[in-house]
């Protein structure tokens, strides 16, 4: 036996050295690869609520393909999402990294794969509604989210701009109606030169949109009112 042989069965057994089963490193990619495929799950859903976010902003205003404002359209997107994909797609090549044969994966490549998965199924997600159902979640149950994105709400709580949305308390009996905002005033507003197009009566609606011209301290005279979602 060499001298080097010795001095390495000497730190073998100083340091109480054994080998480790196959399972500890089959169980070792396995919680790297779940954080790779959970992370790009979550990047697909923070796609979904940008996605949400920027088509929400179009179809509140009535803007057309044409004549889209990427600069107002990039000023409404939800940030924190885009810090959030960053964050999950920072995780997903972490965990791809880890993984076997990693070395084998260009950073580039690996950073291109997750963001194009992340997007195709953020896509797919928002088909099926999910970034809509996410934002309004969160908007409702987490006090910190209103104030770290720029809610419909928050549009449609601009009566000097011509919107104005809350939900109908009381309707009168020549066609004005009572309307609690999202920040808690009352308006009276005029509807009767107003296009209505609901599917329920306003009462039974509850939370409607509405276009028009502000036309006192807390009146307001209607164009249009709409459905909310």
């Amino acid at each position: 036996m060499t001298d080097l042989e010795k001095k390495v069965l000497e730190q073998i057994e100083k340091r109480g050295l054994v080998p480790r089963p196959y399972a500890y490193f089959l169980a070792r990619r396995s919680v790297f690869w779940t954080l790779a495929v959970v992370s790009v799950v979550l990047g697909a859903i923070s796609v979904a609520v940008i996605i949400y976010g920027a088509l929400d902003y179009l179809v509140a205003d009535r803007i057309s393909a044409d004549e889209i404002p990427f600069d107002d359209v990039f000023e409404n997107l939800p940030f924190v999402w885009l810090a959030i994909l960053v964050l999950f797609m920072v995780s997903a090549l972490f965990g791809v990294h880890k993984t076997k044969r990693a070395y084998r994966y260009r950073v580039s490549g690996v950073v291109a794969g997750v963001v194009l998965i992340s997007a195709i199924l953020g896509a797919s997600l928002q088909y099926f509604d999910v970034g809509r159902h996410v934002h309004q979640y969160l908007n409702a149950h987490v006090a910190a989210y209103e104030r770290l994105v720029r809610s419909k709400e928050d549009r449609w709580s601009a009566p000097e701009t011509g919107r104005l949305g809350g939900r109908v308390l009381a309707v009168g009996t020549a066609r004005t109606l009572t309307l609690r905002d999202f920040r808690g005033k009352e308006w009276t507003v005029d509807f009767a030169a107003a296009k209505v197009t609901l599917s329920e009566p306003l009462l039974d609606e509850g939370i409607v949109a509405i276009r028009g011209v502000k036309t006192g301290p807390s009146a307001f005279r209607a164009t249009a009112i709409e459905e909310w979602d």
